[in-house]
């Protein structure tokens, strides 16, 4: 395995970091080599900008077609992400508070599912949008399995909110202007969270703590403080998402025996602390970030 280099800055989209390490009691700034860059970074459009997203007679929002330029180089504009078709429903914030509130809600509601593994509740195709004081989607001391996929979440405090929950997958949805952190797990077990677009948020994309057995996934954020924010937290995978311009870092990890692989970053890096025991981070693609500027 090759010794861990301290890269002082990277100054233009030409030049990427590859890192590959095993962490044991390091805090550390890494890379191992520099190549091209070859994966196009995204950013999603401003919110009124994107074509479609708009109230129709009906009180939903119509979502748009995702564009993507796969022959995309270093010297072109970053390529915008318009998003995928489909129609969301206008839908009051969301709270519940265990598992017999959770299967009242879903049968006032007519969601689908029972909330076992085999057939989860699912909760889709909303459209929940509330002022900055509000969590838009709020669960709390569930074991039930759910899955919370292509909703439209946005002007609330926490996007969604999950506390002493276990067995949800958060798919497809699409996350805009919160003031907190836009997903937000404390003390949950069995997460998943992947192919989300969180963009325009004030805080963090994500931010865990006290969470094990977490994995975040093909997520595309642009824009706010920290894009992916874990403290005190066990087995946590953070695998190919897309980062662009966040102020901190974009990637902060204080877990234990996690894995940081295959994450696009652009104008931001990784920070793992000290206190990350047994955590491994590989094949990371960072570029167009000064690594004087912090």
């Amino acid at each position: 395995m090759d010794i861990i280099r301290t890269v002082k800055r990277v100054k233009s989209r030409n030049t990427v970091l590859n890192n590959k390490l095993i962490l044991l009691f390091l805090f550390m700034t890494f890379s191992i080599s520099s190549y091209h860059f070859n994966k196009p970074i995204f950013q999603v459009i401003a919110e009124d900008d994107i074509q479609g997203v708009s109230l129709n007679s009906a009180g939903m929002i119509t979502k748009s077609i995702k564009e993507i330029d796969h022959n995309f180089s270093p010297t072109d504009p970053i390529p915008n992400i318009i998003l995928s078709v489909g129609t969301y429903n206008p839908e009051n914030p969301i709270l519940i508070i265990n598992n017999t509130a959770f299967n009242s809600t879903a049968y006032n509601k007519s969601w689908q599912g029972n909330g076992t593994k085999i057939n989860p509740y699912i909760i889709n195709n909303l459209n929940i949008t509330s002022s900055s004081s509000n969590n838009l989607i709020d669960i709390q001391d569930t074991n039930v399995y759910f899955e919370i996929s292509d909703c439209y979440l946005s002007t609330g405090f926490n996007a969604i909110a999950l506390n002493n929950v276990s067995n949800g997958w958060i798919s497809n949805n699409i996350i805009t202007n919160c003031t907190g952190p836009a997903i937000s797990p404390q003390q949950c077990n069995d997460t998943i969270f992947c192919d989300n677009y969180l963009f325009k948020n004030s805080y963090s994309g994500f931010h865990l703590q006290y969470c094990e057995n977490t994995t975040i996934l093909n997520n595309t954020l642009t824009n706010g403080s920290t894009a992916i924010q874990v403290s005190d937290s066990r087995n946590t995978t953070i695998n190919n998402n897309d980062i662009s311009f966040y102020n901190s870092d974009g990637i902060s990890v204080d877990s234990t025996f996690s894995i940081v692989s295959g994450n696009v970053l652009c104008g931001c890096h990784i920070r793992v602390h000290v206190s990350s025991d047994y955590s491994i981070v590989e094949d990371n693609l960072i570029y167009n970030y000064e690594w004087n500027r912090h």
